[in-house]
């Protein structure tokens, strides 16, 4: 991959996240493809996403999703919505950050699928809760999306050690297939691991 691109970074994204999701054999609605292109291209820019939800960056996931839940309206979707995203970014994009750390990327699922459920919850139109509930259902799935579009940027450690130690976490499907393509087969056993 050349480190010079003439396109913008939605077009880039635009083909990574297409190539990841045909590579992963991921089938989802198209909406779910523009909204991970549009999530990766908010965060080319994460001043605007906090201005447009009225919050400092500097404050934790966990904080913005607390003060989601005791909001109300607009406000809590907002929130919500940010903290789906966040979550999602951090998996994607960040999953080696957060490996080993006493916030995993467990929790981060766990708290991303639970605000995009609720924020299906509350859409208006039928195709935003379809879209959310989609997003909150598929988490893992989308996390391995957006690895595969980090790694192909060089935003990633690829090493085999800790793809192991991820997938040993994660039970990820995608990390497994990395696996097996470089020879090592994973095998989920009732007590051990093959």
């Amino acid at each position: 991959m050349s480190l010079i691109h003439t396109e913008t970074p939605t077009e880039l994204f635009g083909e990574l996240v297409a190539e990841a999701m045909d590579h992963q054999k991921v089938r989802s609605s198209p909406g779910s493809a523009e909204y991970l292109v549009q999530l990766l291209d908010g965060f080319v820019r994460p001043r605007q996403l906090y201005s447009h939800a009225e919050i400092a960056p500097d404050r934790p996931l966990a904080e913005i999703f607390l003060t989601a839940v005791s909001a109300d309206g607009m406000r809590r979707f907002t929130l919500l919505k940010l903290s789906g995203d966040l979550a999602l970014f951090i998996c994607g994009v960040f999953s080696d950050s957060v490996r080993n750390q006493p916030v995993d990327v467990d929790y981060y699922g766990k708290l991303g699928g639970c605000a995009y459920s609720t924020v299906a919850g509350s859409c208006r139109s039928p195709e935003g809760a379809t879209l959310f509930e989609e997003l909150a259902t598929n988490f893992g799935r989308f996390v391995d999306v957006l690895n595969e579009v980090s790694e192909s940027c060089g935003l990633t450690d690829s090493d085999m050690l800790r793809l192991y130690e991820k997938w040993m976490l994660s039970g990820s499907r995608r990390d497994a297939e990395t696996l097996a393509r470089s020879g090592v087969v994973m095998t989920r056993g009732s007590d051990e691991i093959h």
